[in-house]
């Protein structure tokens, strides 16, 4: 390694050892902050500062890097997870070029340990937020798909008792504090400002990858276009989708059992075999320097 290397590596510890030093000092400081469309945040910490001028310098390179496809999928994530912090894509790509350039220092001082290290920090740099992304969008989607059967129970009942469905779902809405609440406050809200019923549906469902809320703007829809009534659709999607959860449930029950045999088998064995063979060996008053030749 040329000595130019070496100096840039020891000035990248330094450099990590004076903000942990800062962190230690300011442990309330937001470690991560990016100036964007959200919720204006503190940045007191020296990384926060540097994340934000990094991402700020490094956007349009990201963005330059991602197509057309990255771009949407970047935004259907967004919009499955629920807009955290009402983030937009410019968000998040700022959030990749902080990512990435922390990641870029942080990995030439790693390559003194590996050569291999510094490539692998760029990467995960660059992938950071979108595993984050996707990760959210997904755990947001599984509580949908748990909560759905308890809202459309709630808002067959709120139909049936004589309110409008547009004034039941308003009601349902302010007692729920969960993401479908949100979903069709969303839908609402896009209803009040003149969308027609179809398009904030059909948007309410692009959002999202729950295929019982699928399902159900699918019911809504046909039951707005052949008068069907929607309280016979609304109970029996809440049902199916019971029966499917706890169908899932079973499943994945059943994949866990091989899984923590696996785990009880490996952290267990090797203790039970030195007992068994310690036992053996001063059962049988068996002398070991003899089996090794001493």
């Amino acid at each position: 390694m040329t000595p130019g290397l070496i100096g840039l590596a020891a000035l990248g510890v330094y450099a990590v050892a004076l903000v942990g030093l800062r962190l230690v000092r300011t442990p309330s400081a937001g470690l991560v902050g990016v100036d964007g469309g959200g919720p204006v945040r503190a940045q007191r910490s020296l990384v926060g500062a540097l994340h934000a001028a990094l991402g700020r310098r490094l956007e349009p390179l990201i963005r330059r890097t991602m197509t057309e496809g990255s771009r949407r999928r970047l935004e259907h994530w967004l919009d499955a997870a629920g807009r955290p912090d009402r983030w937009g894509i410019a968000d998040v790509i700022r959030a990749k070029g902080g990512d990435t350039g922390i990641c870029v220092l942080l990995g030439i001082g790693a390559m003194t340990l590996h050569p291999l290290l510094g490539p692998v920090m760029v990467v995960y740099g660059y992938l950071r937020r979108d595993l984050q992304l996707r990760s959210a969008a997904r755990r947001r989607q599984a509580q949908i798909e748990r909560d759905l059967p308890d809202y459309l129970d709630i808002l067959g009942v709120t139909v049936q008792a004589g309110l409008k469905f547009r004034g039941a779902l308003r009601r349902v809405g302010e007692q729920f504090d969960s993401p479908v609440a949100e979903e069709f406050r969303i839908a609402l809200q896009q209803l009040d400002v003149g969308a027609s019923r179809r398009a904030a549906f059909e948007g309410l469902r692009d959002r999202n990858d729950s295929p019982s809320l699928n399902r159900f703007v699918g019911a809504l829809l046909q039951s707005e276009e052949l008068g069907a009534p929607l309280t016979d659709a609304m109970a029996s999607i809440a049902r199916d989708m019971r029966k499917v959860f706890s169908q899932n449930v079973r499943r994945d029950a059943a994949k866990a059992a091989p899984k923590v045999t696996l785990v009880a088998t490996v952290l267990l064995m090797p203790g039970a075999a030195l007992l068994l063979i310690g036992g053996l060996l001063i059962g049988g008053d068996i002398q070991l320097g003899g089996l090794f030749g001493g």
